[in-house]
């Protein structure tokens, strides 16, 4: 992502964080001011009633000095007057300590006397002003202590009235009574301060919160106009960089980084017309030019292949559909001056008039084409590269859907009669014998045949289907059952080749096959492996681990179809074969061809040198069979000896 977005979204962010920050310490503000608040009113409702209790206090002390010639009025009144003590002093406590307060509240309600309020109050450093009155509650209770003795000792209930007597205890009590009107006055004084600076405290608290409230909502209402406009901000910048990253990928979308061609996905929108013409072209083994060159080599071919296909087209458009496909596509075939097969000439000339050289490597490359028209032009085209790769065609033009869906048939066909052949053991081996210079039989090479019954007929089919077999991975099991044929029937001795493709050799259940029955045969020394040199070989390094496995058990090495095209002597080389059998292109026309006389020439000169005999298939004729006997050839293999036999029915 932008760093300028993620910058810029931080700042509200941060800003929000900030807003939480404030906003729950306004919360935690308002609720420890409610505390404070509730705590201040349960005070002042104790404040109220000691208040009321001093004065109560102060009335049962006088009450009880006037009613002091009532023995039973004293005691009621003292002991009243205690319980007013013991209260007044357990709510003074509460004001130092903290504590729940417990009210009782007089009703004149029916079956309902009173009922009892509770309040909890929190001790807090204010609450020590209670210690000025809580010593003279102290004292207060002293002095009821005293009064108590002081009217229990004197004569109460006399039968005569002894008027001094009277006088002077009247004069004590009175005395008593005075000696307490300072104290009453001063507590009097402490409980109404307590009251009204319990008030005072609760006024200035509700101004504090309000001025607290008024603040957090001014410091709260700015950071919401600051978020709302940063997120304005950040949504206008968003949409814009949104829109120009939009345009970013609907570039990547449509056009492909590499080679500036358009994608696949644009041609797929596209809407193609009834006479849109499309050629693919696709570089033959690319894979393999990626893996000898490097990706970046392969990356400049490409990017080369596509400026001159644009350079040289300027009626097309390019499009690069895969790695290594590429599409030119004509809404109008009108548009074109050449016919279809002259334009697919133009663009293989244009692509392979010459090497392509890339960073002073000569690269050598071939193309595949395949050519479609019409709304299903890329469908259509695909099939027709495929078809076209499938059969090692330079090109292939889709004409019509009834072709392709034939040769679907035909697969369909040939993958159930290979199904029942192989369930049928149907797969059976012919033999070609392998001939010396006196036609005399060295060898023979086993030659895969489909054995089919044609009501009383009985007919050996070549094996044309090995292409379907492979597709529909049928092959391996032809292979096996082929294999373990062959081996059966030289049992009891006599050489011969089995040919292995390298599928056969890049399969581990396969080679476990053959070296068992390499063992049970006892073929060591009999049996050679012809290995097809064809451009299906993905790895040389499985060829060489498979022959060097087996060099244990002295199998001899044939290279088949030797200068088909494909030749890497090097790797060649590395195999170390006994044998190399020329390809039958070069040996067929030898007596014609002076360019294939030569080539074979110079290869048997080569093989005499490295060591390695000689076989030339596809001998026809006595004027080949003499041209190969005098270039040297060692070895001869054709219908002029014999056509490949089933021996089992001679």
């Amino acid at each position: 992502m932008n760093k300028k977005i993620i910058a810029l979204i931080s700042i509200p962010i941060l800003g929000f964080i900030v807003f939480l920050i404030v906003h729950f310490s306004f919360l935690k503000t308002l609720q420890e001011a409610e505390h404070k608040i509730e705590n201040l009113r349960v005070k002042q409702i104790i404040s109220s009633d000691i208040n009321y209790e001093i004065i109560k206090i102060k009335s049962l002390f006088y009450q009880t000095v006037l009613l002091s010639t009532n023995k039973r009025g004293i005691n009621y009144n003292i002991k009243l007057l205690k319980e007013e003590l013991q209260k007044t002093k357990k709510m003074l406590s509460i004001l130092r300590d903290g504590g729940i307060y417990k009210k009782v509240i007089s009703l004149n309600i029916v079956d309902k006397n009173s009922f009892t309020e509770e309040y909890k109050f929190i001790k807090n450093k204010k609450s020590l002003e209670v210690i000025t009155l809580l010593p003279k509650i102290y004292f207060l209770e002293k002095k009821a202590q005293e009064l108590q003795e002081i009217l229990s000792k004197m004569y109460i209930g006399i039968k005569s009235i002894d008027i001094s007597k009277i006088k002077k205890r009247r004069r004590k009590i009175v005395r008593f009574a005075r000696s307490l009107d300072s104290v009453f006055r001063r507590m009097i004084e402490d409980s109404n301060r307590l009251f009204y600076k319990s008030q005072i405290e609760f006024l200035n608290l509700q101004k504090e919160i309000k001025f607290k409230h008024q603040y957090y909502q001014q410091v709260e209402f700015g950071l919401i106009i600051f978020l709302i406009f940063m997120f304005i901000v950040i949504g206008y910048i968003i949409i814009k960089e949104l829109t120009s990253l939009n345009k970013s990928l609907k570039d990547k979308l449509y056009i492909d980084d590499l080679t500036k061609a358009y994608t696949r996905k644009k041609l797929e929108e596209l809407q193609l017309g009834e006479n849109s013409v499309l050629f693919l072209i696709d570089i033959d083994e690319f894979s393999e030019i990626n893996e000898l060159y490097g990706m970046e080599i392969g990356n400049k071919i490409l990017q080369t292949i596509a400026k001159k296909l644009q350079k040289d087209n300027p009626e097309t458009t390019l499009f690069r559909l895969s790695a290594d496909v590429f599409g030119l596509y004509i809404d109008d075939s009108s548009k074109m001056n050449m016919s279809i097969e002259d334009k697919i000439a133009y663009i293989r000339k244009c692509l392979m008039f010459k090497f392509l050289v890339i960073d002073d490597y000569n690269i050598d490359f071939n193309v595949t084409i395949g050519v479609a028209f019409g709304k299903n032009a890329l469908h259509n085209a695909f099939a027709a590269l495929n078809m076209a790769k499938n059969d090692n065609l330079q090109y292939v033009i889709f004409t019509s859907e009834e072709k392709f869906k034939k040769q679907i048939e035909f697969n369909k066909t040939w993958q159930k009669e290979i199904k029942y052949a192989i369930e049928e053991s149907r797969i059976e081996p012919f033999f070609q014998p392998i001939v010396n210079k006196d036609k005399k039989i060295v060898k023979y090479e086993s030659l895969m045949r489909m054995k089919k019954t044609d009501g009383k007929d009985i007919k050996y089919i070549s094996p044309f289907f090995i292409d379907v077999a492979i597709k529909t991975k049928q092959y391996l099991t032809i292979s096996k059952q082929m294999i373990e044929k062959t081996f059966i029937y030289f049992k009891d001795g006599g050489e011969f080749s089995i040919n292995l493709s390298y599928i056969d050799m890049n399969n581990e259940s396969m080679k476990e096959l053959i070296e068992h029955l390499i063992v049970t045969y006892k073929a060591q020394n009999r049996v050679t492996f012809e290995i097809l040199e064809n451009e299906g070989i993905q790895d040389y390094q499985v060829i060489e681990e498979f022959i060097n496995y087996f060099r244990k058990y002295n199998v001899k090495i044939a290279i088949d179809d030797f200068g088909s095209g494909y030749s890497n002597f090097k790797r060649i080389m590395a195999i170390n074969p006994d044998y190399i059998k020329f390809d039958g292109s070069l040996i067929k026309n030898i007596d014609k061809d002076s360019y294939s006389y030569l080539i074979v020439k110079n290869l048997v000169n080569f093989a005499k040198e490295a060591n390695i005999k000689t076989v030339a298939e596809f001998i026809h004729s006595k004027e080949i069979f003499d041209i190969c006997i005098h270039l040297g050839i060692d070895l001869f293999q054709g219908y002029y000896f014999s056509e490949p036999l089933n021996l089992k029915e001679e």
